[in-house]
């Protein structure tokens, strides 16, 4: 794709005609048609995490390895496209009654900043005894066990004062510590970034000095969230299924420890473990409040999280 296109605004609508089978792209015909904008516009994410084609481009956005229980193909991997998700092609390849786990969550930003993880033990589940897992909203996602299932993520922010964050969720339960997602500075008492973090009944975004910096008040387990956290020229705000939460003072500090995560608040500490499901997770190092509405629209379309 040409450099021209990936720095536009407009979103690229793709589809062979000639109704061929692409193997690299998993689609056919005009089957796949691809909202390759939201990674791509409002400056450019700098790391994309998702289930549906927000960059990939008909490429890879997952790759799993399936678990058959000592059987044939036990442990093997595949690299798999939105289109091959959604279509059956993963489900078949992990097979009746099988489980397969993520092992890479593939950056479609185009930076890079694949998501990965450590060992067999840390990776969650996409599917489950051969069926695809799905969010409350009906559409694909991420499941996480608590203590064990997280994700590494580079350092995708380079400071708090300039960064933006959008995660699509659901958790299991109610109550308890735990986190979506967290990027964190060496000086990790100013330099927090949690999207959100949940203490008790009630989940925060946790930024700068303060891990409970905006309350964003009480949540439902099994049901599916948009979280959005975005800066502006003076302060920095939270938005909870496109609704305001409040807002903060702008703080200035680095984001320079590889310490990012999703699945919980920092790689290092197993304190605020996710007990959920994770749809997507889009970092900008932007300033999007006054972009928030639009971007949110673009999410809610394709999950129908609120009306």
């Amino acid at each position: 794709m040409s450099s021209e296109h990936l720095a536009s605004a407009q979103n690229l609508l793709k589809g062979n005609l000639g109704g061929a089978w692409d193997i690299l792209r998993g689609a056919q015909g005009v089957s796949e048609q691809i909202d390759a904008g939201i990674a791509r516009r409002f400056g450019g994410a700098s790391a994309a995490f998702s289930l549906r084609d927000i960059g990939a481009n008909g490429s890879r956005v997952v790759r799993v390895r399936r678990d058959t229980g000592g059987g044939a193909g036990d442990d093997d991997e595949e690299d798999f496209s939105a289109n091959q998700i959604n279509s059956g092609v993963l489900e078949a390849f992990v097979g009746a009654g099988n489980n397969g786990f993520v092992v890479t969550w593939y950056d479609q930003s185009g930076n890079g900043n694949d998501a990965t993880t450590d060992a067999d033990t840390n990776e969650p589940v996409i599917v489950s005894s051969g069926s695809l897992i799905t969010n409350e909203a009906g559409k694909p996602t991420i499941d996480f066990v608590p203590s064990a299932d997280f994700f590494n993520v580079p350092t995708v922010i380079d400071n708090i004062n300039n960064a933006s964050v959008f995660c699509v969720w659901d958790r299991d339960v109610n109550s308890g510590n735990g986190a979506i997602a967290g990027q964190l500075g060496s000086s990790s008492s100013t330099s927090r970034m949690y999207t959100p973090i949940f203490v008790g009944s009630n989940m925060y975004w946790g930024y700068g000095n303060s891990s409970t910096a905006i309350n964003m008040g009480t949540y439902d387990a099994n049901r599916t969230y948009l979280t959005s956290f975005v800066t502006g020229d003076t302060n920095a705000e939270a938005f909870l299924d496109n609704v305001s939460k409040g807002t903060t003072a702008i703080q200035s500090a680095a984001i320079d420890a590889v310490n990012g995560s999703i699945g919980r608040h920092t790689r290092s500490s197993t304190s605020f473990v996710l007990n959920g499901k994770v749809s997507e997770v889009i970092y900008y190092k932007n300033k999007l409040q006054s972009d928030v509405s639009e971007i949110n629209a673009n999410i809610n379309n394709y999950y129908g999280i609120y009306s």
